[in-house]
């Protein structure tokens, strides 16, 4: 008789099984696909599951190659909310063999220049509007101004057209380093051992020399007007007349990009991170090796990336945290999005996402990779190069925090703080 009472008691138990549980599952962006309990369910975000039996469950939600996914515990009659943050491939240019950094101009046409001498405008479905034969190849750095202009630096040349591809004049410079545009259309060229300034219509306004190297790092300019350009193992500082007020030694110059932060510091990805107040005094060096052009938050939280960490550190040097990348970021600059998320595009095939505070988000695995070009976000959108092809990214942040948020600044590459 105990034998059936107990059998009894196991079967009413499970007639009983709860299935009045509740899952309300979002992500962000819409529509990524959702598996639940190890099968597609053919729902994509957002979509409320109800229904649900108590117990564990397993929810996996993704796009391709961005996925998020855990195991957890619906207690009977719950109603549990799932808001998860990805990343979603818009489009891809294809192979067009990319060779610089894309810059976006005020008017949101996208531009970048290919190893084909080519110079492609390109619309937010990834179409080419023009195309424009330049002549040279390998450009190393692409800027475009407040009104439209677009500054192509290749070699020993600096070429600038109107916004509609029409040469306006072109100067002899060196090899290497970059451009900054100051106020006024004026235009700061490195290249070689030389600081070049030009004014709207190209006249030649100084040329200064800084040092003897070949691997000066992109100008970039202060909220004062003040120069900054790294060579031959040190940091100047040259007014807007060409003259140099002050420099820095540096340890094992790289010729990597520079930013600026809120206070007017100057962050230098040499041997290690480096902090130069305004007087041009070293304030702190990191004690991590071969970083990244930095990138600034609006606190003056700075963050960069070595060969396969992220960190960040307060504007006093205090590290506040670090991250494997489980990739190779290499040179790459961080990009701060307005509502605090930090992206990192890296050489191998990896694009990270993390909060200010470290935590990770999310990671895609299925792009090339394979570049040293760096990721521009506008808006929703996060542009990434690899050596192929340009592809966009749909992600969570709202735009591009205040400070100095990636390369150069902006997605024009001004390369100036405001």
């Amino acid at each position: 008789m105990r034998r059936w009472l107990v059998l009894l008691v196991l079967l009413a138990g499970l007639a009983c099984v709860h299935r009045d549980a509740t899952i309300v599952v979002n992500s962000r962006p819409s529509g990524a696909s959702i598996w639940l309990d190890g099968d597609s369910t053919g729902f994509v975000t957002p979509h409320t599951f109800t229904g649900l039996y108590a117990g564990f469950h397993w929810l996996k939600l993704g796009f391709a190659g961005c996925s998020w996914e855990d195991t957890f515990s619906l207690n009977p009659k719950e109603t549990r909310t799932l808001d998860k943050e990805l990343a979603r491939r818009l489009w891809t240019t294809g192979n067009i063999g990319v060779c610089c950094s894309p810059a976006v101009a005020p008017d949101g046409t996208i531009y970048v220049v290919t190893y084909d001498y080519r110079l492609l405008a390109l619309d937010w479905s990834g179409d080419t509007l023009r195309s424009r034969r330049l002549p040279f190849n390998d450009a190393c750095a692409l800027a475009i101004g407040e009104d439209g202009r677009i500054y192509v630096k290749s070699g020993s040349m600096l070429l600038v057209l109107s916004p509609q591809g029409e040469s306006l004049w072109s100067c002899t410079t060196a090899d290497g380093g970059g451009i900054a545009l100051g106020q006024n259309g004026v235009v700061y060229s490195s290249g070689g051992s030389w600081l070049n300034a030009n004014d709207r219509q190209g006249v030649a306004l100084w040329s200064r020399q800084t040092g003897s190297s070949w691997q000066p790092s992109p100008p970039v300019v202060g909220a004062d007007g003040m120069v900054y350009v790294t060579n031959s193992g040190k940091l100047y500082a040259v007014d807007s007349a060409g003259a140099i007020r002050w420099t820095c030694s540096l340890e094992y110059d790289l010729g990597n990009p520079l930013a600026i932060g809120p206070d007017g510091t100057i962050y230098v990805a040499c041997y290690r991170l480096t902090a130069v107040g305004r007087s041009g005094t070293a304030r702190w060096a990191s004690a991590q090796y071969y970083p990244t052009g930095p990138a600034v938050g609006p606190d003056g939280t700075v963050y960069a990336s070595t060969v396969d960490t992220i960190y960040a550190a307060s504007p006093d040097g205090t590290p506040r945290w670090d991250a494997y990348l489980n990739g190779y970021s290499n040179r790459m600059t961080p990009v701060i999005s307005e509502n605090g998320r930090v992206y990192v595009a890296g050489i191998s095939p990896s694009l990270v996402a993390f909060e200010t505070d470290g935590r990770p988000l999310w990671r895609v695995n299925d792009y090339y990779g394979g570049s040293y070009y760096h990721a521009a976000l506008v808006d929703s959108t996060l542009l990434v190069v690899d050596s192929h092809s340009l592809t966009a990214f749909r992600v969570s942040g709202t735009g591009p925090a205040q400070g100095w948020p990636m390369f150069q600044h902006d997605a024009r590459r001004s390369g100036r703080a405001e």
